[in-house]
């Protein structure tokens, strides 16, 4: 768990802090234009709730495979430390390639962004259990369409960080 944490400040500095800082300094934009701002704010909350709420049985019930459990019952630690490391870790991630690059990308070659923005969040799942990789290409599309549909990597943000903790959270009670 503090191997994680450390992870996930490295994660908040390279995926979150230096793209901001490139935004600002080289590039001299507003983050709001990235997807840092509440965006469209009720269909987030609508959209990133019912998400959830969809995912958590689907995650509850894979957990169980041996290779899920193998991987993140190590992470495990107390429910609030778990959704802080969590948060640390993927609202930047979301910031980066959703924001970063998505929403710089739809202004160049338009809606196309969103797969070529998950295709790198994809890749960066190599080495977890196999199911979980697959799964991005289609939740990663999902979460670009939120982000898109709503101008803010927020929500997107909020429902991976659930979504992972769950699974974190699942894993360790029952490995």
């Amino acid at each position: 768990a503090d191997i994680k944490r450390l992870h996930a400040v490295g994660r908040l500095v390279l995926e979150g802090g230096v793209p901001l800082l490139l935004v600002l300094l080289v590039l001299r934009d507003r983050p709001s234009r990235y997807g840092l701002a509440l965006g469209d704010w009720r269909t987030g909350v609508a959209l990133a709730l019912g998400g959830s709420l969809v995912m958590t049985p689907i995650v509850m019930g894979i957990v169980h495979m041996a290779d899920f459990a193998a991987y993140y019952a190590p992470q495990t630690a107390p429910a609030g430390a778990v959704f802080l490391t969590t948060a640390l870790e993927v609202i930047p991630a979301e910031f980066f390639f959703r924001g970063f690059l998505m929403f710089a990308l739809l202004r160049v070659v338009g809606p196309i962004a969103v797969v070529l923005a998950t295709l790198p969040f994809a890749f960066v799942h190599l080495g977890k259990p196999e199911i979980e990789t697959l799964s991005t290409l289609f939740g990663g599309l999902l979460y670009g369409w939120l982000d898109w549909r709503t101008g803010s990597v927020l929500w997107s943000g909020l429902a991976h960080t659930w979504i992972l903790s769950v699974t974190v959270l699942a894993a360790g009670a029952i490995g």
